[in-house]
Order: C-alpha cells, then structure tokens, then sequence
C-alpha cells in the first residue's frame, strides 16, 4: 500500500510515537523510513542581531562585530546541523534492529514549511507526524506545526495522537465523493493488513435543510407565505429531508460496504442523523475508535480549499490517530 513514509523527528515525545507507528507500517508493507529534521540557523542569525545593541562597547565595534557574526553563523549552522542528526539516531537505530530500509535528512528554514516542501517533492506517499511537538500542552489540542502541514500537504498524512497503534478499530467516513472512496479504501486496507474490525460512518444533517427552509419562511410576507402555500412545502419539506438524505447516504454507505466486504469480510456500517463533524467525534469516543480515517474533502469542496471543515474539525478534536487521504 504505502512503500515510502516520511516522518518529522523533533526530539519530542510525539517523535518516539511516530517512530513506533512508521516502523509498525513500514514492516506490514516492506515500505522504506525517512526521518526528516529541520533546523532554524537563520532564526537564531536573526535573534543574534537583535541582541548585538546590547553587547558590551567593545564588541560593537565595526571588525569585532563583523567577526562575531561570522563565528556565530559558522558554529550555529554546524551546530544545528550536528544536533540535528543526532535527533535522528533512535529512529534510525529502531529502523536497523527492525530490519527497515531508512535514510535520514536534514533541512535548514522553517520547520512547517521544509517538511510541506520535502514531502510534496519528494516520492513519499504518507507523512507520518506527531499532533503536537515540544511545545505540547496537556489539552491535547493540535500543534500549529501540526496543523499547518495536515493542510498544505498533498500527500496522505497520518496525524500521531496518543494511543497504542495499532489498536482498535478503525472508523472511515464516507459521504459518496471521491476523496471518501480512497479513505475508506485505505481503511479497509489498514483493517486488512493488521487485523483489525472496520466501521463505515455515514452522516447526513436533516437539521440544516430545516433551518435553512425556516430562515426563508421567516422573511416571506403573508401575502408570499400564501402565494407560496408554505404550510404546506414546510411540511413536504421535512419529509423529504427525513427520507430522501437518509436514503442518499444509506445508499453511500451500503454501495462502500459492498466493495469492502468483498475484500474484508464482514463491516460494520452505521447510519448517523446529524452534524458530520460532531457525530463522528461523539460516536468515535463511544466506540473506542483508534484511528478514523477521512478524505481531505467532502462533495462540496471548493476550486482552492486546502482542506475540508469536517476533516479539520475531526483533526483537531478527535482523542485517537487520524488519517487523511488525498486524491
């Protein structure tokens, strides 16, 4: 499935996880293991000039202040670069004892941005991240390091919570578009691969059409409620939506459950009435889901949207692994 993983290393405990998770992956399909690091020499340049004011006189003069500068560049940029390895030995290490095939690499910029840029160049197929890094807070919310590769990546990215992987079972979205295709492909796979149960999820949102149709009622004079025969729409309106959505994403849901049991076996499909992003999160807590897996978009994405709300509302609320596909 996966032949390639990518995965950020930045010393944290996060890192350690996503260690364990790549190597567990890497062995299920014989995939190859890149660590990657990223060291921020210029950042520090920067801050080494702001505090140059501050420096006793001597040191401010026009030669010292140049040597310094040279001295300070030189042993900053080796020195993150040294360190910089060494953050990559344990996984390293891990991929050897576990007879992976690895490589290590290092960059010099910014940390979000050189881990977007190495992994859309490059011949990677899943990115393999830490949800938080060192600055981790006992919330659990998601990193803003985090955050911004899961959107600007084009790649599938597995998003490394807490949480022993494999675990559970897996819970995939589906909602009939072509990005939820290859999620709950790729879970099915997962589930296949490890042995683990399958549930497909599928949600449609009565309450929004209601609200929607209520918003308009409400502006329409009586002359146009009438005209219009409101009363009556209302109440057509609402039947449709309770039967008519349920049976669109019934039909979604039991079309993927067809093409997963002819691989998988028997699967899990469940039929939810209300908010995606929120019935997901409630029913993956409920059900001890391990990892959920999601499409980057919905059926309504838009031409420049980098991510979809439901995916990013999961992303950075769910308790478990989250992965994200990308067409």
């Amino acid at each position: 499935m996966y032949s390639k993983i990518l995965v950020p290393i930045d010393n944290s405990p996060y890192s350690s996880l996503c260690t364990d998770v790549a190597v567990t992956l890497a062995k299920g399909w014989q995939a190859s293991v890149t660590g990657f690091h990223v060291f921020a020499a210029e950042m520090h340049q920067e801050r080494f000039r702001d505090m140059e004011p501050t420096l006793p006189p001597q040191f401010r003069e026009p030669f010292r202040l140049e040597h310094q500068r040279s001295v300070h560049k030189s042993l900053i940029y080796k020195g993150l670069e040294m360190i910089s390895h060494s953050y990559l030995d344990p996984i390293a290490q891990r991929c050897r004892a576990e007879s992976v095939a690895y490589t290590s690499k290092v960059a010099e910029g910014k940390n979000y941005a050189e881990i977007v840029r190495e992994a859309n160049e490059g011949d990677y197929d899943l990115v393999v991240m830490g949800a938080q890094g060192l600055g981790a807070r006992e919330d659990g919310q998601l990193g803003s390091v985090c955050e911004r590769v899961a959107r600007r990546l084009r790649k599938d990215i597995l998003v490394v919570k807490r949480g022993a992987f494999p675990g559970g079972a897996i819970l995939s979205g589906v909602d009939g578009s072509v990005s939820s295709e290859k999620a709950f492909r790729t879970a099915a796979t997962l589930g296949k691969t490890f042995c683990l149960p399958i549930e497909l999820v599928s949600v449609y949102d009565p309450e929004f059409h209601r609200m929607a149709f209520n918003s308009l009622a409400s502006m329409l004079s009586g002359d146009m409620k009438r005209m219009f025969s409101m009363d009556g729409q209302g109440k057509l309106h609402d039947a449709a939506i309770d039967t008519g959505l349920a049976d669109i994403y019934r039909g979604y849901l039991e079309a993927a459950q067809r093409e997963v049991e002819g691989s998988q076996g028997a699967v899990q499909a469940t039929l939810l009435a209300g908010k995606p992003s929120s019935s997901i999160l409630q029913h993956s807590r409920a059900s001890g889901i391990s990892l959920v897996v999601l499409g980057r978009f919905g059926r309504h994405r838009a031409g420049d949207l980098d991510i979809g709300s439901t995916t990013e509302c999961v992303l950075r609320q769910v308790p478990c692994h989250v992965l994200i596909t990308s067409n």
